[in-house]
């Protein structure tokens, strides 16, 4: 038999995001959670110095494994160019391994490839040379229907063309027409990081979480992208409660792993390649 090399098994990180609860709070929910890092989405939030991010992340022995690039906002003086060079000082600070950028979208759905570019190749002189841009889509990019297919597949060429990876932010409401298995074959191994809500790792393929469960499932399958990274959110009322989010977190971070051990050994049994092994950025 053939020797195969063994994939990595995926990350998976804490995400801040949609949170109330300060850094420093977070970091520790995630070491007691036993996250592998954070996905530290600077939306929402003021823009933190980022020598105090580095010093959570030694403190708490939970390393910050990618910084979401937030819109101009109050918090950014609705300034755009701050609001980058800021989330840019953060991922060096702290040797985030992943800089993401919110994909735009043009009118009719498309991909504007110069928006696009323009977008990716500003950011990436303020970065750490092993730093890679990942651009994400969100839930609302994602509409049903096979000219979706087709977008997905420019989305990959545009981002193979110009060397950057590809995220799926999975922890909004999806359409559930949006045919999940294969929009998640489409962008092969550029899909380089999906964030999830806690629930959707234990929730049937059936409901409102219907398409979110299909394209994890799909990811975990065919490959799985290197990270995911996990909204253990709860509602507002409860968003204080540290000790039930790191709960539910660790317990959607054993599921993920036990699926992929599970995967992986029926895959050992074959002597065909692993479609795309992982890649940890």
């Amino acid at each position: 038999m053939a020797f195969r090399p063994q994939p990595l098994p995926p990350l998976v990180s804490l995400s801040t995001a949609p949170s109330l609860l300060r850094l420093s709070t977070l970091f520790r929910l995630a070491q007691s959670a036993g996250a592998d890092g954070i996905d530290l989405d600077l939306s929402g939030r003021p823009l933190p110095e980022p020598s105090r991010v580095a010093q959570a992340a030694e403190r708490h022995g939970v390393p910050v494994r990618s910084v979401w690039m937030p819109r101009a906002s109050v918090w950014s003086g609705w300034n755009a160019d701050r609001a980058r060079t800021a989330a840019a000082a953060v991922a060096r600070a702290t040797d985030a391994g992943i800089f993401i950028i919110e994909g735009p979208i043009t009118s009719d759905g498309g991909v504007p490839r110069s928006a696009v570019t323009a977008l990716t190749e500003t950011a990436r002189p303020l970065l750490s040379p092993g730093t890679r841009i990942v651009v994400v889509l969100r839930p609302r990019h994602l509409e049903g229907g096979r000219r979706h297919l087709v977008q997905l597949t420019a989305w990959r060429r545009l981002a193979e063309e110009w060397e950057f990876g590809i995220g799926l932010d999975l922890s909004g409401p999806v359409d559930g027409r949006w045919e999940a298995e294969a929009a998640v074959s489409r962008l092969g191994s550029r899909l380089t990081l999906m964030r999830l809500p806690s629930d959707v790792v234990a929730a049937p393929a059936t409901g409102v979480r219907r398409a979110a469960v299909r394209a994890f499932a799909a990811a975990i399958d065919g490959g799985h992208p290197a990270q995911f990274a996990v909204v253990a959110g709860a509602p507002l009322w409860q968003s204080g409660h540290v000790a039930g989010q790191a709960r539910r977190f660790a317990e959607t971070r054993r599921r993920i792993t036990e699926r992929y051990t599970l995967i992986e050994e029926q895959r050992a049994l074959d002597v065909f390649p692993h479609p795309w092994p992982g890649q940890r950025g």
